[in-house]
């Protein structure tokens, strides 16, 4: 099993055998390490997670994923309409630090692995705010509307 271990914004890889399953591990993406005004294109991957524009709204030549500065910490603006986040694996919680654009809703839907709602929360706020999502086999998260997201972490193993 291939966990992955957050240090320093940094992510380590870490090869671990079936057997050392008793510590959990936090997998997280950030933006920290990138510069501001930095566009990672449609889809890209970061530290296993999988980032996808389903949605990019009326333009297809504005950039849908870009990093940005937002109260001085480094955040992944979604100026998509809609953007899934392929977990690396099931997890059952997701927890993430996000914003949405001034006047405007941001719905973060957790699926399961057939695309299927699990849980919906609601970001209706002009603050970075810490949020977590429980439910059983978490395979990706669903941002639909505009905002940003600083972090996004998952804990695995400990089984």
């Amino acid at each position: 099993m291939k966990n992955v271990a957050h240090i320093h914004g940094i992510c380590l890889t870490i090869l671990l055998s079936s057997t050392l399953y008793a510590q959990p591990v936090q997998v997280c993406a950030t933006f920290e390490l990138f510069p501001a005004g930095t566009d990672l294109g449609l889809d890209f991957e970061l530290s296993k997670f999988i980032f996808h524009t389903v949605s990019t709204g009326s333009s297809t030549t504005t950039p849908s994923l870009i990093v940005e500065e937002t109260r001085n910490v480094k955040t992944l603006k979604i100026v998509a309409d809609e953007v899934e986040i392929t977990l690396p694996c099931l997890v059952s919680s997701v927890e993430f630090i996000a914003v949405s654009d001034t006047n405007n809703l941001v719905e973060v839907i957790a699926c399961n692995s057939n695309g299927d709602l699990l849980r919906k929360i609601s970001v209706s706020n002009n603050k970075l705010l810490k949020y977590r999502i429980f439910a059983s086999d978490i395979a990706m998260l669903r941002f639909i509307g505009k905002g940003s997201v600083s972090e996004i972490c998952i804990i695995v193993g400990g089984n």
